[in-house]
């Protein structure tokens, strides 16, 4: 089994991508900003654990994999599907 951590999966393509890995057995570790859809999305796919972390705060991106390694003896793959949205654009 792998360990397979996918920035920006709780929705859109990144969730998809997560549903697919988590389908195959691996396991799936959830991203996302907004902490109530980790929590849904992590209980959705399966997935084994999910972080919360605006990547756009660099006190987030260097936090963000300290968690990991904390919970995860190894990670196997990254996914880099979170994305920028410019202010004028967030909904």
């Amino acid at each position: 089994m792998n360990s397979v951590l996918i920035t920006g999966s709780t929705g859109g393509l990144g969730r998809r991508v997560a549903e697919l890995v988590a389908a195959r057995g691996d396991e799936v570790l959830i991203h996302s900003r907004d902490a109530e859809k980790v929590e849904r999305v992590t209980g959705d796919v399966g997935a084994t654990k999910g972080y919360v972390a605006d990547l756009a705060s660099l006190e987030a991106v260097r936090r963000l994999p300290d968690e990991v390694a904390r919970d995860h003896e190894r990670l196997d793959a990254l996914v880099n599907n979170a994305g920028v949205i410019p202010p004028e654009r967030r909904e």
